[in-house]
């Protein structure tokens, strides 16, 4: 008797475990429940057909919904893959309201080299409760096929310090024509060029936050009222800030050189190597000087053959208007591409 009432418990047990299982088995749920849509359901219809040459600026594209309020065209330049916060050029705007083809041209001419987000922006019209749509986006390359002009620079060696400046007109013709390219600062121990004791490199495209314009036609790359060296002509002695490396080495003779180098390899290349400046350190420390009147005979100033000082207009400025074409691999005398490629 005791066997059969274990038996039969052992059964009751058994069959609600199995109807529990095939119940929770059947509990689908989740799994047909379809998958929520967060697409606002008055979303404009993008534009279709975006076209833009890069040689000239022309664009044009079929506008899909006649309820799109205004378009805009707009060009952002890529650092490293990242796209800049602010344009580097636009159309105007381009009214909406109606579909089919609308076209128009934006200027190109002040766009250096690299790579470009050029952007087809579809704006829904004030007051509506309609909803933009994504950006339609090319990728377009300049300066396909080109090189960086060759940088030049002045050394200043006081005791043990040196400091190595970049001419504020490379700066001004990597801004304006070229790209903001990566500064590799090598300084050897030997005439060979074959033991570099420093070996640093700096992505100038941040100084661009840095810069100003000033109002008599030229850019304003920083300086400094507390520099270790004031040597500048003018009523207002100060010193570089934003392009100048200062090393402290032992005694003893040193050479240092400069080099572009391109943050789009595959689209433009590396400036030659730069000139050599010999230099030579004791083992005391930097006096410093106030400005080119009083500069104390243990201070050497040298610069590499197309160096130019800036000018001092209450402050250092290098202009926009001085002629830099002569120098080696300047935009000016290279032949270069373009294209849209993807």
């Amino acid at each position: 008797m005791k066997n059969k009432i274990f038996a039969l418990l052992c059964s009751a047990v058994l069959l609600i475990a199995c109807g529990t299982m095939l119940f929770a088995g059947c509990d689908n749920t989740t799994e047909n429940t379809p998958p929520v849509d967060d697409t606002p359901t008055n979303t404009l219809a993008a534009p279709t057909g975006f076209t833009f040459d890069t040689e000239t600026g022309e664009f044009s594209f079929n506008a899909q919904d006649e309820n799109a309020g205004y378009y805009f065209v707009r060009v952002y330049q890529l650092t490293n893959g990242v796209e800049a916060s602010t344009y580097t050029i636009s159309s105007s705007r381009i009214n909406g309201g109606s579909t089919g083809s609308k076209s128009g041209t934006v200027n190109v001419g002040g766009i250096g080299w690299g790579d470009y987000n050029v952007k087809l922006v579809t704006y829904a019209a004030a007051g509506t409760d309609y909803t933009a749509p994504d950006p339609v986006v090319l990728r377009a390359r300049y300066g396909i096929g080109g090189v960086l002009e060759r940088p030049e620079m002045q050394v200043i060696s006081d005791g043990n310090t040196v400091e190595v400046i970049l001419d504020l007109y490379s700066l001004n013709d990597y801004y304006l024509y070229q790209a903001m390219p990566t500064l590799n600062v090598k300084i050897y121990s030997d005439a060979a060029l074959t033991t570099a004791v420093v070996d640093e490199s700096y992505d100038l495209s941040s100084l661009v936050d840095t810069l100003d314009n000033h109002p008599a036609g030229g850019i304003i790359w920083g300086y400094s009222n507390s520099a270790l060296h004031k040597i500048y002509r003018g009523d207002v002695w100060m010193g570089y800030a934003n392009n100048i490396w200062t090393y402290e080495l032992d005694a003893g003779t040193y050479y240092v050189t400069v080099q572009a180098l391109s943050p789009s390899p595959d689209v433009f290349s590396d400036s030659q190597v730069s000139e050599t400046v010999e230099f030579t350190l004791t083992d005391s420390a930097p006096v410093g000087c106030e400005s080119n009147e009083n500069i104390p005979e243990s201070i050497v100033i040298q610069t590499t053959s197309m160096w130019q000082d800036p000018s001092c207009m209450g402050m250092i400025v290098a202009m926009t208007s001085v002629d830099t074409s002569g120098r080696v691999d300047a935009a000016s005398s290279q032949e270069t591409t373009s294209q849209v490629v993807s």
